[in-house]
């Protein structure tokens, strides 16, 4: 693909309490702008693979090992396996870019 995504013209899914999100697909790829807000909650550990980056906010994934916080302007790396689950604290949200391999 060889043009922008605007995700201005996308509209907002907002099927999830706590989430809403733009999503751009094409073959095995896809693209999100997330947004979660402190009503989100996450009820199972997630195992796929993401790459981020947080545009604005604060995030903070639970591992079964530990517990680290994203801060706007850092990046993130998920192996595929690896469990993680978001754990959104009250009076906080976070904008991030999420690309994943389907």
């Amino acid at each position: 693909m060889e043009k922008p995504i605007r995700f201005n013209e996308i509209s907002w899914d907002i099927s999830t309490k706590g989430i809403s999100q733009k999503v751009f697909s094409e073959g095995n790829t896809t693209i999100r702008l997330v947004r979660f807000n402190d009503e989100f909650i996450e009820e199972h550990w997630c195992t796929k693979s993401h790459l981020g980056y947080i545009l604005k906010g604060e995030l903070r994934l639970s591992f079964s090992d530990r517990m680290e916080t994203y801060n706007e302007g850092d990046a993130l790396m998920l192996t595929s396996g690896k469990k993680h689950k978001i754990i959104m604290m009250k009076g906080k949200s976070v904008e991030l870019i999420l690309f994943e391999e389907n």
